[in-house]
């Protein structure tokens, strides 16, 4: 079946031009750091350089070439841009002309070798596959951990497709020794040149857009797990793991420790200073304790001005070490807001066992916990007590 050139031209014009309206569409709004209003425009690029491509059938081939070509290379800078935009802060940024050096180059390479035909098609097409390398290099940057990694694999498998695409493109061209300069390709040939680069838009523009939405997929559940002042386990999150620490230590039947942390005065703090000072103290104070910590251990916020530490395989007496380690650490130095220093300290709960696989040993131990800090509220503050 022999295909039709000017048929997949149109073709490839429609499609782009409705994937570009609707990325478009979709970034409305959006902070241009997401890459999405980049992708938009790619796309428009692309879109114009089909009927660019169509004007050498009309007797226009050196504008046809020179347009063509550079649009195509515009529209792979303006993705390799959209791509940096989406790795902010996960990936190395790329210089600015790295990634546009390569259009100029494409303008330069068409326009000074428009009378070598086969000359120019080959470094045409390896400046694009140089493009779509730099392209899957940065996609395939650090990035979004875990199973999330769907839009990357498939954008990076679109780039290498193009990649392989332009080289063997390069091949075909280099290898034939006649040449005209409306068409140094059989029909065919091009006409599945087009398929196969529409064929790959398609494919990374649906990389890209599960790269944008596994991205939000990872922040709504990272705002789920964390709380977003202190950056702690939120309260649900902390719950969840305590259920699960509480049930591997009583399978391993081995000591667990839960130590209850309240502010001292709290409140009197957001009276005198602002409830913006008291969020920079819970801050501070958050990552004290979280510093005296072990990596593994679960820390989170409870509530307010109240956070719990859960501390695998470790006894009462170790608990009780730990718990005053992490007292003094808050007592001994005042926090420093904005170059004024601010006297805290906490009351801690400690209460410490080898649990039970019942379905109360989570509310039991969080009760006992309780006491003991309120306890320790009730003996002076800035002390720490345990609960046998």
């Amino acid at each position: 079946m022999t295909l039709d050139l000017p048929t997949m031209l149109w073709a490839s014009l429609a499609a782009c031009s409705v994937l570009s309206l609707s990325v478009l569409a979709d970034a409305w709004g959006a902070p241009p750091r997401d890459g999405l209003t980049a992708w938009g425009w790619s796309l428009a690029a692309l879109a114009l350089s089909y009927p660019a491509f169509a004007l050498r059938f009309f007797g226009w081939a050196p504008l046809s070439i020179v347009l063509s070509n550079l649009l195509v290379s515009l529209t792979l800078a303006l993705q390799v841009l959209a791509v940096c935009q989406f790795q902010t802060g996960r990936a190395r940024p790329l210089p600015r002309w790295v990634i546009w050096t390569p259009v100029g180059a494409m303008l330069v390479a068409v326009t000074a070798l428009l009378p070598e035909d086969r000359t120019r098609s080959v470094l045409s097409s390896l400046i694009l596959a140089t493009q779509a390398l730099i392209q899957s290099w940065q996609a395939w940057a650090p990035g979004l951990r875990g199973a999330r990694v769907r839009g990357r694999v498939l954008l990076v498998v679109g780039a290498v497709a193009l990649i392989l695409t332009m080289v063997i493109r390069a091949a075909v061209i280099a290898g034939r020794t006649e040449a005209h300069v409306t068409m140094a390709l059989p029909v065919d040939v091009q006409a599945a040149t087009y398929l196969v680069v529409l064929t790959i838009s398609l494919m990374n523009t649906m990389g890209y857009v599960l790269m944008q939405k596994d991205h939000a997929v990872a922040v709504q559940q990272d705002l789920a797990a964390h709380d977003e002042l202190t950056g702690v386990s939120s309260r649900r999150a902390l719950m969840e793991a305590i259920e699960r620490d509480i049930s591997r230590a009583a399978r391993r039947n081995v000591p667990l420790a839960m130590l209850m942390i309240d502010l001292d005065h709290f409140k009197q703090i957001n009276d005198r200073h602002g409830h913006l000072v008291g969020d920079d103290v819970l801050r501070d104070i958050a990552a004290r304790i979280r510093g005296r910590l072990r990596r593994y251990d679960l820390f989170g916020r409870y509530g307010g001005e109240e956070f719990i530490a859960v501390l695998e395989d470790t006894g009462r007496d170790a608990a009780a070490a730990v718990a005053e380690d992490i007292r003094r650490s808050v007592s001994d130095r005042p926090v420093n807001v904005d170059g004024e220093d601010i006297a805290v300290t906490i009351s801690i709960g400690v209460h410490a066992r080898t649990p039970r696989v019942f379905p109360t040993e989570a509310g039991e131990m969080l009760t006992a916990c309780d006491k003991a800090m309120y306890a320790a509220k009730a003996g002076g503050r800035n002390r720490v007590e345990v609960r046998p």
